[in-house]
C-alpha cells in the first residue's frame, strides 16, 4: 500500500474521531455549566480529553514522519539514505527523537481512555450489584498497576536514554525492537482492556435491560474488542521487525502499518467513550418529541435547581421497566406546560 494511502486513512480516522469527541465535549460542557454533571462524569471527561490530546500528538507525529519520508523518497537510491527510517542521514537523528514520543503518547492515551471508562462506571456504582462492584474495584486497581508497570518499563528499558537516537549500530536501542518488551506491553495492554470490557459485559447478564440498551452495550464491547485486535496486530507487525535500526530489515511499509494501527487503537477507544454521551443527547430529544406527541404540550428539559440533586446524577427509569438507563444518564426535570388548558407545569 502506498504511503499516501496510509496518510489518507490516518487523516480520515482522526477527523471522524475528533468530530464525535467534540460532540461529546460540547454536550458534557453544557451539562457542567448547568450543574448537572456529576463528579465522576467530569473526571471521565477530563481523562477523555487527555486521551484525545495524546491521540492528536500521536497523529501529528505520524503525519510529520510520513511527510518527511515522502519528501526524501527521490533520494532513496543515495548512499546516505537510511532505508528503515526513510530519510537522509542528516535528518535521521531528528526523526528518531520526534518519533520517540510515540512510545509514550500511545500508552498514555490508551490508559487514559481506560480511566475514562472506569470513572464513568463509578457513577453507576450505587445501582450495581455487589459482584460487579467488586469487578469494578479490581479493574481500577489492575489498570493502575499495569499503567505504572508499562511506563516504568518504557522509561527504563534503554539506558542511557540517548541510545534511542544513536546511529551507531553497536549503541542504538529501541524498546519496540525487543520481543520481550513487545510481549509484556501487549499482555498488560490487552488484559487491562479486557478488565474494562468485563464491567459492561457483566451488566448485560446481571440487570434487566431493554433491547436497545443491550445493543448499545454490545456495540461498546465490540469497539473495545476492536482496540484489542488493533493492539495485537500492531504488536505482531512490530515483532516482525526483529533487527536494529541500522539494518535494512524493517521496511517503511511495516512501520507505517504499525503507526496506523496505533492511531486506530486510540481512535476506536475514544469513539467508544464518546457514544454514551451522544446516546443521551439522542434519547433526550426523542423523549421530548414523544411527550409532545402524547400530551399535545410544550416540553422543556431544564436542569434541577437544587444543587444537592444537581451534584448527583439520577437514572431515569422508563415506562418499559428497564432497571438501568445506562446510556442516557440525565439529571433533569421534565416540565410540561399544556398550551390548551392553562394548567401549571407538571414535573416527572
Amino acid at each position: 500500500m502506498e504511503l499516501t494511502t496510509f496518510i489518507a486513512l490516518e487523516v480520515t480516522i482522526f477527523t471522524i474521531t475528533t468530530l464525535f469527541f467534540l460532540a461529546r465535549l460540547i454536550f458534557d460542557s453544557r451539562r457542567y455549566r448547568n450543574s448537572s454533571l456529576s463528579t465522576g462524569s467530569l473526571v471521565s471527561l477530563l481523562f477523555a480529553v487527555f486521551s484525545w490530546l495524546c491521540y492528536t500528538a500521536l497523529f501529528a507525529v505520524t503525519l510529520w514522519r510520513n511527510s518527511r519520508i515522502l519528501i526524501n523518497e527521490p533520494f532513496k537510491h543515495n548512499f546516505l539514505y537510511i532505508q528503515p527510517l526513510g530519510v537522509m542521514y542528516s535528518e535521521a537523528v531528528q526523526v528518531l527523537k520526534v518519533t520517540l514520543s510515540e512510545n509514550y503518547t500511545a500508552p498514555f492515551g490508551a490508559w487514559a481512555v481506560k480511566a475514562s471508562f472506569l470513572a464513568f462506571y463509578f457513577t453507576l456504582r450505587e445501582r450495581l450489584p455487589p459482584r460487579i462492584k467488586l469487578v469494578l474495584y479490581a479493574s481500577v486497581a489492575y489498570c493502575a498497576a499495569t499503567f505504572i508497570a508499562t511506563m516504568g518499563m518504557t522509561a527504563g528499558w534503554c539506558r542511557p536514554f540517548s541510545t534511542h537516537w544513536s546511529l551507531d549500530p553497536s549503541k542504538t536501542c529501541s524498546e519496540l525492537l525487543y520481543i520481550e518488551y513487545i510481549a509484556v506491553y501487549t499482555t498488560l495492554n490487552v488484559t487491562s482492556d479486557l478488565c474494562v470490557i468485563a464491567v459492561p459485559a457483566l451488566l448485560i447478564h446481571s440487570l434487566r435491560l431493554q433491547h436497545r440498551e443491550k445493543y448499545g452495550i454490545l456495540f461498546l464491547i465490540f469497539l473495545g474488542l476492536l482496540t484489542v485486535t488493533a493492539t495485537i496486530s500492531r504488536s505482531v507487525i512490530i515483532a516482525s521487525m526483529n533487527a536494529s535500526l541500522a539494518s535494512l530489515a524493517p521496511k517503511v511499509e511495516q512501520v507505517a502499518t504499525a503507526e496506523l494501527l496505533s492511531n486506530f487503537e486510540l481512535a476506536a477507544a475514544l469513539l467508544a467513550s464518546s457514544l454514551p454521551s451522544l446516546k443521551a443527547v439522542l434519547w433526550r430529544h426523542s423523549r421530548k418529541r414523544t411527550l409532545k406527541d402524547k400530551l399535545g404540550s410544550s416540553v422543556m428539559l431544564t436542569p434541577r435547581p437544587d444543587t444537592a440533586a444537581a451534584a448527583k446524577e439520577v437514572f431515569l427509569e422508563d415506562e418499559e421497566g428497564s432497571e438501568l438507563g445506562i446510556m442516557r444518564r440525565l439529571s433533569v426535570e421534565i416540565t410540561v406546560e399544556r398550551r390548551d388548558s392553562g394548567l401549571p407545569g407538571m414535573a416527572y
